[in-house]
């Protein structure tokens, strides 16, 4: 299996809403990272995360733009839409459920060992997700 095959089968589980399959793409060691100087290590926290944005956006969906693979690397960029159902723990703030409807874009960088991730650094505008769910002043960001 090549490395862009690990990183699409996880974005299919993701889209699929299947944490236990999303968390078997993560090696048990690896390291994630995420904007708000927020690094987990190992499979457990990792998954966590991303459990996390599943229970707060029910209806999530990703689509990737552009997959580029080089070696052992392998570069994504999507867009996440989803509804804002479920309570979100977000950089230190409990946001509950909003009802708003959101389009975050994002890039992340994956190093791919074998059928494991062993790191994911993610990149998104925080500032234009907490502007859509309404945690700051204006309306800012994509969601119609």
């Amino acid at each position: 299996m090549e490395p862009r095959d690990v990183v699409e089968r996880f974005y299919s589980a993701y889209n699929a809403h299947d944490t236990d399959a999303m968390a078997r793409c993560y090696s048990e060691w690896g390291d994630f990272v995420a904007p708000g100087e927020l690094t987990m290590r190992g499979r457990d926290l990792a998954s966590a995360f991303d459990r996390r944005w599943v229970g707060a956006f029910p209806d999530l969906h990703i689509e990737l733009r552009t997959v580029m693979e080089s070696g052992q690397w392998v570069v994504v960029e999507g867009t996440a839409t989803g509804t804002h159902a479920g309570p979100l723990r977000f950089f230190g703030w409990d946001v509950a459920p909003t009802g708003r409807r959101v389009v975050a874009d994002f890039a992340v960088i994956y190093h791919v060992e074998g059928e494991e991730i062993v790191s994911a650094h993610l990149r998104y505008d925080r500032l234009s997700l907490m502007r859509q769910l309404g945690v700051l002043g204006g309306e800012g960001g994509r969601a119609g």
